[in-house]
């Protein structure tokens, strides 16, 4: 239970009527009275002092910090296995090479000009996200 790393450091808890929340003195402030209210829900531990005390000098009182009342994050969620590439090697350089040609040319145009005309900033925004994918397809991150 995330709370309890949280309750074992405040004065005057005790249990509220609903279930999984408490009330304790709030340590951010001199109190007289439990003024500090407690819920954990779905692995997060949520908390509010009723004489406006923040989160963080809550937390910071106690020596807490506001992410240990919340569960560690599983990273495992955000892995995204590679791409076999559905396509030869070989061409998908060649459309690397293809749209390098393009972010070339408009860097020529910057260099000549000192700036980007309307069709090269549209066109460059397609060859960078066909690089992305291209380079995706050969198993990098892109």
């Amino acid at each position: 239970m995330i709370a309890e790393k949280l309750l074992s450091r405040l004065d005057g808890v005790r249990r509220s009527s609903k279930p999984d929340s408490w009330l304790a003195k709030c340590p951010a402030h001199d109190d007289r009275s439990p003024s500090l209210a407690i819920t954990e829900t779905n692995g997060k531990v949520l908390i509010r002092c009723f004489a406006d005390c923040s989160p963080d000098e809550i937390v910071g009182a106690v020596g807490l910090e506001l992410s240990d009342l919340f569960p560690e994050p599983d990273w495992t969620q955000y892995h995204h296995p590679r791409v076999s590439a559905k396509f030869p090697a070989s061409e998908v350089l060649q459309a690397i090479v293809n749209e390098l040609v393009v972010v070339k040319l408009a860097l020529l145009e910057l260099h000549n000009t000192g700036a980007l005309s309307m069709e090269s900033r549209q066109r460059l925004k397609p060859a960078f996200n066909r690089i992305s994918g291209a380079l995706r397809a050969l198993g990098h991150g892109g």
